[in-house]
């Protein structure tokens, strides 16, 4: 059954991107891409509401009715008039509303899956491992600056004034 779940976000993911791409080859306004985008939680309320999985009430549905219908209205207020681009405009419209549905059930789907998976952890020593060499590199560099500024001449402490690393 878990198999079935990772085949299933798979899919959703892939789909999301797939819809994407072709959409943005078949738009001539590729940045409208970016107004179905608000819609995708609003596509998640729903859908979790018709699953059942929350509970419905009039802000949440007053929330998802305006952010479809806002996205609604500005992504197909951008199309123009013209017989040559409306066909691809609309073909691209339809792909990225694809895309945002793909990318909702993407997360409604690996939503039972994270339940059952939680991410894995790690120690704090373990998240970044580079973060010693950085401390240690810049403990080395702080003292190689105060030996230079306890160093007699004043050549040596001009030039670390002059770069900002001296102060006084």
């Amino acid at each position: 059954a878990d198999w079935r779940a990772l085949c299933r976000v798979g899919a959703c993911a892939a789909a999301t991107q797939l819809l994407a791409l072709v959409g943005l080859k078949l738009s001539s306004n590729p940045t409208v891409f970016a107004l179905y985008q608000p819609a995708q939680p609003a596509l998640v309320a729903a859908a979790s509401v018709l699953l059942r999985w929350e509970a419905c009430d009039t802000a949440r549905a007053a929330g998802v009715v305006v952010a479809c219908g806002g996205c609604a209205l500005a992504a197909f207020a951008t199309l123009d008039g013209r017989a040559g681009a409306r066909s691809g405009d609309l073909a691209g419209h339809a792909l990225f509303a694809g895309a945002a549905v793909a990318g909702a059930a993407f997360q409604l789907c690996s939503k039972p899956a994270v339940a059952k998976y939680p991410p894995a952890r790690r120690p704090a020593s373990r998240r970044r491992p580079g973060k010693r060499f950085v401390v240690a590199r810049a403990r080395v560099a702080r003292d190689v600056i105060r030996k230079l500024a306890r160093a007699p001449g004043r050549r040596r402490r001009g030039v670390l004034r002059a770069r900002g690393v001296l102060h006084g």
